[in-house]
Formats: structure tokens, sequence, C-alpha cells
């Protein structure tokens, strides 16, 4: 009952093999069931994965961009290896001119320094879920606090040991 990806990475992030994007893949599959999303915003898709997976999911209204040129257009390819129509934006999450589009479940897939520099623009974005990947567990609760104190809800949190995600909702979301 497993929906089958191909991803070649090339030289971008995301293949499902490190903790950050299994993590991610697992949140995402959670938050359509309990969320029921009708949009997602990818923060820094890498290979493009998550947003893959999120079509693949029943999500139409899919978002992502990455800053790194090269990631995007290996997602790009990556998405026609899976049949899918879907565009990846090249796009700086710390440029204050970029304005994210508001989506109903946002993931952010990044290192914790901008993370924390993009966290009111996040949760801007969010209208039910954020999700948080790419940060050191030693890092973690510092990342937690941050969006805590910008009104977000933690609502759960896992890690490898070096790694670790957090799950952060709107209230009343």
């Amino acid at each position: 009952s497993r929906v089958n990806i191909i991803i070649n990475p090339g030289l971008s992030f995301g293949t499902g093999g490190h903790f950050t994007t299994r993590f991610c893949l697992e949140q995402l599959e959670i938050a359509i069931e309990n969320k029921k999303p009708l949009s997602f915003l990818d923060a820094g898709t890498g290979s493009g994965i998550l947003s893959i997976a999120a079509n693949k999911l029943g999500i139409n209204n899919v978002h992502a961009f990455d800053i790194d040129a090269t990631a995007t257009k290996q997602a790009k390819e990556n998405a026609k290896l899976n049949d899918i129509e879907m565009s990846f934006k090249n796009a700086d999450l710390l440029d204050h001119k970029y304005k994210l589009p508001t989506s109903d479940l946002v993931f952010a897939n990044i290192i914790t320094g901008v993370l924390l520099q993009a966290a009111l623009k996040l949760i801007e974005a969010t209208k039910k879920r954020l999700v948080l990947s790419g940060i050191r567990e030693i890092e973690a609760d510092a990342i937690a606090d941050t969006f805590v104190q910008y009104g977000m809800h933690e609502t759960s949190r896992d890690g490898d040991g070096e790694w670790c995600g957090i799950v952060l909702d709107k209230p009343n979301a």
C-alpha cells in the first residue's frame, strides 16, 4: 500500500536515506491523515522528494523552491521520472523580497541557522502545520523555543542521536 517514488539525487540532498528526510516523509503521511491539507510548501526542496511525495499522496497545490539551481534542475527531472508536472523555483528563503505562498503544510529541511533567521517568514506561510528538520539534536531546544515564542505549538519531535525534526502546529489549526 506504499507509494513508490523514483529519486535520482544528482548533486542535491534528499533520497530518503538520511534521518531528516525520512522524518519529513513520515510526518508528511501523518499530516495528510490528520490535517487534510490542500496545499504544501517545500522550502529547500533539494531533490524534490518531499514535493513529489506530497503530490503522489494527493496534494495538488504544491510549491517548492531551493536556493541551489542545480537542486531545482534535478528536482524537475525527478518529477518527470515520477510522471508529475511540477515547477520548482530558484529562491532564497532569507531574501526579504521573496514572499512565501501560504500553505496548509510547510516543510523546511534546512540547517538551523537559516531556520532561525526565517522563523517568522515560515510561520507566516503556515496555515496548519510546520515541519522543521535538518536540525542537530543539540540545537533542537533552541529551534523549538524560538518557534513556540512566536506562537506555534510543538506537537512532536524525534531524533536519531545526531539529527532531529520538530513538528509545530498553528493554534486552532
